[in-house]
């Protein structure tokens, strides 16, 4: 999957809403969005392309409660 420049800045976008319904632990509207924008094309992006997302918008914990997937943490990038 080849995410172009918008993309990426739609995902980033949607990171910082996820950010924000995690704080306050609101499982199903973070899922609400998640189905929204497709839960494969978010996992991409937070494992692939921004994997510094994957913490900050709880992506294990609520793939686990609310899709029942369980998703491993990505691998940091070697340059880091």
């Amino acid at each position: 999957m080849k995410l172009i420049d918008k993309d990426k800045a739609f995902y980033g976008g949607i990171c910082v809403a996820l950010q924000c319904i995690s704080v306050y632990d609101y499982g199903s509207a973070w899922a609400e969005v998640v189905r929204a924008v497709g839960f494969e094309n978010l996992k991409h992006y937070v494992t692939k392309i921004e994997p510094e997302e994957f913490e900050l918008i709880a992506f294990r914990k609520y793939a686990k409660s609310e899709f029942g997937r369980v998703v491993s943490t990505p691998k940091r990038k070697r340059n880091e």
